[in-house]
């Protein structure tokens, strides 16, 4: 039996953890919230959405999840890294309203058409088939929602240049270390 610590994704699930800091943010909308392009470490992205999340300021830093390494048009889910406010492309309630609206307005037809053309078993047939494969993309769905959440969660800031040292004494520590070994007594 293998041991998988839930905190951390398995490996294998394709998904893509990469933190960005935003030099640059261009064609960004006037709302808070679209479709903008950004140029970080010396390349340049156009045409992003990140999950509904804000339009990044410059000097941002997000952890951003991808479906493929490298392609930003497959973004799964965003974090800025200064909040702990997690934004996921796909949710399982956006899931279950598409499918609603799915079934209400194409299962019927679909039923119908099979009942008219092959039978009520087929129909059956059809039905069945179209309740299962939607309970399976949900259970997808929620598994890799839950995946890139845990993921973003996980992602911590970069430590900045001169953390964890000791910071450098002012003058006057310097003098009243300094007095003790000049005045002895």
């Amino acid at each position: 039996m293998k041991n998988h610590d839930p905190n951390t994704p398995p490996q294998d699930c394709g998904l893509h953890l990469e933190q960005v800091c935003f030099e640059r943010v261009f064609d960004a909308p006037y709302d808070p919230v679209g479709i903008f392009s950004f140029e970080a470490q010396g390349r340049r992205q156009f045409g992003l959405d990140f999950c509904g999340s804000p339009v990044p300021r410059v000097g941002a830093r997000f952890a951003v999840v991808l479906a493929e390494s490298g392609n930003w048009q497959t973004v799964l889910g965003c974090r800025d890294l200064a909040t702990p406010d997690v934004y996921l492309g796909q949710t399982i309630w956006g899931t279950v309203a598409d499918l609603a609206w799915i079934g209400y307005f194409a299962l019927p037809v679909l039923c119908i058409v099979t009942l008219m053309m092959f039978g009520g078993w087929a129909s059956l047939a059809v039905l069945a088939f179209s309740v299962f494969a939607s309970v399976a993309y949900l259970r997808h769905v929620h598994r890799r929602s839950r995946t890139v959440e845990r993921m973003l969660r996980a992602a911590s800031p970069p430590v900045p240049p001169g953390a964890g040292r000791d910071p450098q004494p002012t003058w006057g520590q310097r003098i009243s270390r300094a007095l003790p070994t000049v005045f002895p007594f």
